[in-house]
């Protein structure tokens, strides 16, 4: 066995996080202007259902940022 010391870290930086969050916050405001109360039950449905994929997407690209300062110094070892 070979006992050895390795750095995790997630494949986007936190810079990118950030911009990737605030891209899906705009699409969020885009939706929620667009369906108001104009639109069919079906089309406020749907934009609903996008709103929740997109709120989704925003807390695990939280879950990514907050993953990546934790690990970003710290060393993990394994046993190959």
């Amino acid at each position: 066995m070979k006992k050895t010391t390795h750095k995790v870290r997630t494949p986007y930086s936190v810079e990118e996080v950030n911009s990737m969050d605030a891209m899906i916050e705009q699409l969020i405001s885009i939706v929620t202007n667009y369906t108001g109360d104009r639109h069919s039950v079906a089309v406020n449905h749907f934009a609903s259902d996008v709103t929740d994929i997109l709120v989704d997407i925003k807390i695990d690209l939280g879950k990514l940022t907050n993953n990546s300062e934790r690990n970003s110094d710290a060393e993990s070892e394994a046993i190959h």
